[in-house]
């Protein structure tokens, strides 16, 4: 054997251990960022988990302020042979609706019921509806 052919293989085997280097770093590189990724994932659903539970806490906090509510215009309704539907100014469909509801003796025990959320918009117990004024109608949806 020559020492070219020697010295051949040797710098082909230097080469070879330089690319398995740099190889191995590039794997290091990337299982670092793989575990950051990982804990950042990780801290993201941890967060989200959080924020489902503050929100299922104030869907539960509404509730209980709403029934809190109802309970409370139920109280005033039996006290004082019950309170008429103030309708908001300038609101053409919530005008209508107080009309009804007060004009109406078997409309009457819905009025509590009735929440104006915006105009034509209400909140009737657990549902929202719509409600909207054509010619000399009333109509809901």
């Amino acid at each position: 054997m020559s020492c070219k052919y020697i010295n051949s293989h040797f710098k082909k085997l230097e080469q070879t251990m330089e690319d398995k280097d740099m190889i191995s770093k590039g794997v290091e590189a990337l299982t670092e960022n793989h575990d950051i990724m990982n804990n950042r994932a990780y801290a993201l659903e941890k967060s989200n988990d959080e924020l489902i539970q503050v929100i299922n806490g104030k869907d539960e906090e509404i509730n209980n302020l709403r029934d809190a509510i109802t309970e409370l215009i139920e109280q005033l309704h039996m006290a004082d042979g019950g309170p008429k539907y103030v309708p908001a100014k300038g609101d053409a469909v919530d005008n209508a609706l107080a009309d009804y509801l007060n004009s109406n003796k078997d409309a009457a025990k819905y009025r509590v019921l009735f929440i104006r959320e915006s105009e034509g918009v209400y909140q009737f117990g657990s549902k929202k509806i719509y409600i909207k004024i054509e010619g000399d109608k009333v109509l809901s949806t």
